[in-house]
């Protein structure tokens, strides 16, 4: 499918009226799925990162690595934004498609080494599929919020699980969750890295505590997912669909 410019995994939302059984709206999962995740990815930004952020990091240029960027640009004041991927035209034509639609506000560079897209930065976001962490854990400087939503299974491991064990606070969206698919904090259990009660989901961080947060603190955001988010994301989608059609 790859090769076609077509997503390996392709779904359909279908959104029911709950009090007549009525389609509503069918809505394309994978951009469902994409907007909740960056969206997950924007939520943690505005809780945890620096107030003042405006060096991003973007590590892959997959079907998620858009949404990262715009949900990011809204939680934070974003001025550069350093994109790293291992092959260099996908590197490169994302590098143009962002510009693009980003325009001149926002400095935009393809980057060839990790380190170069580490340094500075104030906000890092990791959506690959690898099996192994995409940096070394002492590249990431003091005062950085890294964002991981890429390694979903247990042997994926993108984040380096020493990185873990750095952090000030580590949140993820479930607890449940995070132990059944999140590879790399999994990874950092095991290794000791982070204590058994060393990590607390978004939902329960204070919505001041980036205001006063330590500036020299890292801290990390591990996302694998919901269907809350999922149903989140679709209600507000076809909410404003209708609300339009009904215009």
């Amino acid at each position: 499918m790859e090769t076609r410019g077509l997503p390996t995994v392709q779904a359909v939302v279908v959104w029911f009226d709950a009090a007549s059984g009525e389609p509503r709206a069918i809505l394309d999962g994978t951009t469902v799925t994409a907007m909740r995740t960056g969206a997950a990815s924007g939520v943690a930004t505005r809780l945890l990162a620096r107030p003042d952020a405006s060096v991003m990091a973007l590590f892959g240029t997959g079907a998620q690595a858009a949404w990262q960027v715009r949900a990011v640009l809204a939680a934070r004041p974003i001025r550069e934004l350093r994109v790293y991927a291992r092959r260099e035209d996908p590197r490169a034509a994302f590098v143009e498609r962002m510009a693009t639609e980003l325009g001149p506000e926002v400095e935009i560079v393809g980057v060839r080494t990790p380190a170069e897209a580490l340094l500075g930065a104030d906000v890092v976001c990791c959506a690959t599929t690898s099996s192994e962490p995409i940096f070394d854990a002492e590249l990431v400087e003091p005062g950085t919020h890294v964002n991981g939503i890429g390694a979903f299974r247990l042997e994926m491991v993108e984040i380096p699980p020493a990185l873990f064990a750095r952090a000030t606070l580590v949140a993820v969206d479930s607890r449940d969750a995070a132990l059944a698919e999140a590879g790399d904090l999994v990874a950092a259990l095991h290794d000791g890295h982070l204590a058994e009660d060393g990590y607390v989901e978004l939902g329960s961080v204070d919505p001041s505590w980036a205001e006063t947060r330590d500036s020299q603190a890292i801290t990390v955001f591990k996302s694998v997912g919901l269907a809350i988010q999922d149903l989140a994301a679709a209600e507000l989608i076809a909410g404003r669909l209708l609300a339009r059609r009904l215009a």
